[in-house]
């Protein structure tokens, strides 16, 4: 018997919390406002420094220094607190090009789209480099692309793991019934794999037609697990979301429902359906928490490899809590504690625990 739970596995490659994949489109949108935020970092101008306010009301009229603490408010992230110094700056400078753009930046992070290209199309026609002229020729095309109702993304990656037990035998080499002890048979000792995956996915976005950006979501995607020679391992997961993100702003509700074939060993293993909730609270632009549950039916069939498997099958149940901290365009942090409940056909398969996450995102230059 094979001990894999092979919808355990390919729910492994997504992130803490994301159990459907869909639900990761707001925190997506984050870390893509948050990339406009480095275009406009301020180390990109010579001789920048960061400000504080202070030196502004010491010299409220220098334009370069006025630009400096913009920059200072977009890197620490309040948005609305440089479209206010940019906005005033543009009265005194309206012909500047870098105080233009970077207040068009602005604008697209805070989703005023119309404003944004307004002021990207009456930058352009002021005296530039070509490489600034290509780059707000670029940020047009990201705003035609936020303008469309409906949205596709594609993506495929690989991966490599090994590991060291990839049969999960015990260390001490022998097994335990019943009080007594046994040695474990020489064809089930510890052995160590190598492991290639392959991902693809596609996704859909569908915004709604109302003033709060309600929208549909849809995904699917295919896992692909082959060991270089533990072969009774090699898995495969196919499966196909739909959902959707109800905007409370700042509080999203994102419900999803979702199917999954699974492979083992190139078998038919089973099969996984399920639903889950996401809400998420957003505090700041940088901080939210988030709560999840999920319900899933798991029913597995037998293989060579895994013949009492249908005794897995049976009802799952998630729930957890988390957070996730934008602490600035180079470091994030994520939180989260959960519990799980399976309740299988047979009971010594039914489990029950919990888990504590945490994962730190560090962008190096």
């Amino acid at each position: 018997m094979v001990g894999i739970d092979a919808a355990t596995t390919a729910r492994a490659q997504q992130p803490p919390g994301e159990r459907g994949d869909p639900t990761r489109e707001p925190l997506r949108r984050q870390l893509e406002l948050e990339g406009a935020t480095r275009e406009a970092r301020p180390d990109a101008p010579p001789g920048f420094r960061l400000v504080d306010y202070a030196d502004v009301l010491a010299r409220p009229n220098d334009i370069e220094l006025n630009y400096a603490w913009a920059q200072t408010q977009v890197l620490r992230g309040d948005i609305k607190g440089a479209s206010n110094t940019l906005e005033r700056l543009l009265l005194v400078a309206p012909a500047n090009a870098r105080l233009r753009l970077l207040y068009a930046i602005v604008l697209f992070r805070l989703e005023r789209l119309d404003e944004a290209e307004r002021e990207l199309v009456l930058v352009r026609d002021l005296p530039m480099e070509e490489s600034l002229r290509a780059e707000i020729d670029r940020y047009r095309r990201e705003i035609a692309q936020a303008r469309k109702q409906t949205r596709y993304t594609a993506q495929i990656s690989s991966a490599m793991q090994f590991d060291w037990n990839r049969n999960s035998s015990p260390r001490s080499g022998e097994s335990s019934f019943v009080g007594l002890r046994f040695p474990v048979a020489a064809q089930d000792r510890r052995k160590s794999d190598w492991q290639f995956q392959n991902i693809a996915r596609i996704e859909m976005s569908h915004d709604l037609e109302y003033q709060d950006n309600h929208r549909l979501t849809a995904g699917a995607t295919y896992v692909r697990g082959e060991q270089a020679r533990e072969s009774q391992f090699d898995f495969q997961s196919g499966g196909i979301e739909f959902g959707g993100v109800i905007d409370f702003a700042p509080t999203w509700a994102i419900p999803n429902a979702y199917a999954r074939r699974l492979s083992l060993a190139n078998q038919n293993y089973g099969r996984v359906e399920g639903i889950n909730l996401r809400i998420e609270q957003r505090f700041t632009g940088k901080f939210h928490v988030y709560g999840y549950g999920e319900v899933e039916n798991q029913t597995y069939r037998p293989t060579s490899r895994s013949t009492r498997a249908h005794e897995r099958s049976g009802m799952q149940y998630s729930v957890g809590l988390g957070s996730h901290w934008i602490a600035n365009p180079q470091h994030r942090f994520n939180l989260e504690m959960g519990g799980v409940r399976k309740s299988a056909r047979k009971v010594y398969e039914s489990y029950a625990g919990g888990a504590v996450a945490g994962s730190v995102g560090i962008e190096v230059a």
